[in-house]
């Protein structure tokens, strides 16, 4: 679903997602009260918004009014590579969205090697260590553009999902061929599964 939104309007943002709610629900891929929602924006670093670096405080804070008006539990995770988790989230602007929907902070550092899903170019991926330990994770990826794959969006947002100094390690894997790593971008998001994408494109980076 693509939807124009002017600004980081609340009343904007919450309509347009409103609408992707009752689309997502009629396909059957609804939310239910107690389910666990580990909501991955990306946090690149504490940067505030202003400088469009990391989703936007406002996008999160929609998603997230949407989802506990539905009775969910929510967690929000990132793995920035140069600062702690804690830091990011309240130099982004996250920590007063947080406060007010209870929602709990997540690490993403300790990973784990887990079967890839559908194993059709790795059989094994080092991702966040509970990543499954959720009922729906919901992709909050920032657009930008980007010097290997020419843009962030959904998918390449997932690779956050790999813990801190693993990014490094899988970036010099590829060896610098794109093919490669977009390879590796697929078949993380393809483990992941991320039940909905929310695409923050108001500014783009």
């Amino acid at each position: 679903m693509l939807g124009r939104v002017e600004g980081y309007q609340k009343t904007a943002l919450r309509a347009f997602l409103e609408d992707g709610w009752r689309e997502l629900s009629g396909r059957g891929r609804g939310f239910r009260a107690g389910d666990r929602v580990l909501l991955k924006p990306n946090l690149l670093a504490g940067r505030p918004p202003e400088r469009a670096v990391n989703t936007h405080p406002e996008v999160v804070d929609a998603v997230a009014s949407l989802l506990a008006d539905h009775g969910c539990r929510l967690f929000l995770g990132d793995s920035p590579s140069l600062e702690s988790t804690a830091h990011a989230m309240a130099a982004a602007g996250y920590a007063p969205v947080m406060t007010r929907h209870a929602i709990t902070p997540v690490s993403f550092h300790r990973g784990r090697e887990v079967p890839a899903r559908n194993r059709r170019f790795f059989s094994r991926l080092y991702l966040f260590e509970d990543f499954a330990g959720f009922d729906h994770v919901v992709n909050l990826p920032k657009l930008k553009t980007h010097t290997q794959m020419g843009l962030t969006l959904g998918v390449k947002n997932l690779f956050g999902f790999v813990p801190g100094k693993r990014k490094a390690a899988y970036h010099l894997s590829a060896g610098g061929d794109e093919a490669v790593f977009a390879r590796l971008m697929l078949e993380i998001a393809d483990t992941v599964n991320p039940t909905l994408t929310v695409l923050d494109g108001v500014l783009a980076m």
